[in-house]
């Protein structure tokens, strides 16, 4: 029963993740255009700055893609995951029912922050891939 839970969110996670992967890439194939407009608007460091970003994001794109599908691949292998994988099994046997919502809504707050730390996990672990292939956002490691 709780397997059946845990299996509908990593659906709906895996789904999130492709939905990004849609939108960003739709933002690298504008991107061009979106540069020749600026251009012509903007002028100064600042505005250079901001169009070397915007270039290193439209280059770099496909292995930004690769890091978002690689990580949709592997979202419940983690040690978070596997912990929030076996209260929420316990939750939906304990409940008898395998309603996700008021599943996750009966969990305790240790619990519940389990799954948080898992899914900022994911969350933390690719944006950690993505600063490094754009160096020119001059983002630091957060993890």
């Amino acid at each position: 029963m709780g397997e059946a839970l845990c299996d509908g969110a990593i659906n709906i996670i895996e789904r999130a993740i492709r939905e990004r992967i849609r939108r960003l890439g739709q933002v690298a194939e504008r991107m061009e255009e979106a540069i020749r407009i600026f251009s012509a608007t903007a002028s100064g460091r600042s505005a250079e700055a901001i169009i070397k970003r915007k270039k290193e994001f439209q280059d770099r794109w496909p292995q930004i893609q690769d890091v978002f599908e690689r990580w949709s691949q592997r979202i419940h292998k983690d040690t978070h995951y596997e912990k929030f994988e076996k209260v929420i099994e316990q939750r939906a046997m304990m409940a008898g029912h395998n309603n996700y919502i008021s599943t996750i809504k009966s969990l305790e707050a240790d619990d519940a922050m389990e799954g948080t730390a898992w899914l900022q996990g994911i969350v933390d672990m690719i944006l950690k891939e993505v600063w490094k292939i754009l160096p020119s956002f001059g983002i630091k490691e957060r993890c």
